[in-house]
């Protein structure tokens, strides 16, 4: 039974969410939000998915045969793609909470923000989060076990580099991200409440705030937050709980256990926020699910598609009225032949 749940509740979650993301965003155009956003839920589906095939998948295979069965190697490399795309995935949402405060901020400056400057940014966070599977590498890149608290291959950082290394690493790389997630995600908030007041008091009181980007970006930092509290806790704390490796205490076996799953939370529920939040993804949803071709046009939930419905109205009804008044000039002024002279 444990095993099916598994199935249904992370595996295939993790897998057909990730790729629904990554389609409707790349293919169809189905996130009608600002560019840098769009990019960075790009990034962190591919970060999503990555991680379901190299922590999820591994772990099922574990749990159906009751211990690691995909031999020595792997069980070496599983900890370099798994620590690579929780650290990637804290780094993107970082980057997105605080260019959606830029965004508000600075909105003229925002427009000219391309698609390309985007991906760069991006980039910079999947450096820095190369941080860990580089001292893996240098440290010790044999140094990982089966842990059948979690089936899953960690790191023992049993080399004494790490006794310093460690807790400093965990405290630059690890907890002050988090904090800054943390406080834009607030000051978020509050730049969206300064700009509705900075509006109505400008006489501006009826234009409407885009508040599809500014919660897509909130509850999914939220999620984030909630799911990976209770495993930052659990790594503060495990320096000062003692641990023995022939019986392990509450501490170190169900709350480490139950600290690691809720971290799956922040990888299914992404899924839920952006259908929750955009409007044009949910019709992209609602759309395949009823077998119905997707047009970006159809949609009027975003001011880009109706900027091109609208205009795309505009053109037929000009073309409509040329042609009725080319027609209507034929019938009643007909143009006179010219007869060839001898």
């Amino acid at each position: 039974m444990g095993r099916l749940d598994f199935l249904c509740c992370h595996l295939i979650p993790h897998c057909i969410g990730d790729s629904t993301i990554l389609v409707a965003s790349i293919k169809y155009k189905a996130f009608k939000l600002h560019k840098f956003t769009v990019t960075f839920i790009q990034h962190i589906a591919v970060s999503d998915f990555i991680l379901a095939l190299t922590y999820v998948v591994p772990s099922f295979a574990s749990l159906v045969t009751d211990g690691w069965a995909l031999g020595k190697v792997l069980c070496h490399l599983q900890p370099f793609p798994v620590w690579l795309c929780c650290q990637g995935s804290m780094f993107l949402i970082c980057g997105m909470t605080t260019s959606k405060i830029l965004q508000l901020r600075y909105p003229l400056r925002a427009r000219s923000w391309s698609k390309k400057m985007a991906h760069k940014v991006c980039a910079g966070c999947w450096i820095l989060a190369l941080y860990y599977p580089i001292c893996f590498l240098i440290i010790d890149p044999d140094d990982a076990a089966f842990d059948y608290r979690v089936y899953f291959c960690n790191p023992m950082f049993s080399s004494a580099k790490w006794k310093l290394l460690l807790p400093v690493s965990f405290v630059v790389i690890g907890v002050l991200p988090n904090i800054i997630i943390f406080l834009t995600t607030a000051f978020l908030l509050f730049q969206a409440r300064q700009s509705i007041n900075k509006r109505k008091k400008a006489g501006a009181g009826k234009t409407k705030l885009k508040w599809q980007g500014i919660l897509t970006v909130v509850l999914t930092a939220t999620v984030y937050i909630v799911s990976y509290l209770p495993v930052t806790i659990y790594f503060i704390a495990a320096n000062f709980v003692e641990m023995n490796p022939g019986q392990l205490g509450w501490f170190h076996l169900e709350y480490h256990r139950v600290a690691v799953s809720l971290t799956h939370t922040n990888i299914m529920a992404n899924f839920f926020v952006y259908s929750l939040t955009v409007d044009s993804f949910r019709m992209y949803l609602r759309q395949t699910i009823t077998c119905q071709p997707y047009s970006p046009l159809k949609h009027k939930g975003s001011e880009t598609s109706s900027t091109l419905l609208s205009s795309f109205k505009f053109s037929s009804f000009k073309n409509s009225i040329m042609k009725r008044s080319s027609t209507r000039r034929c019938k009643n002024f007909p143009v006179p032949v010219e007869h060839e002279t001898e």
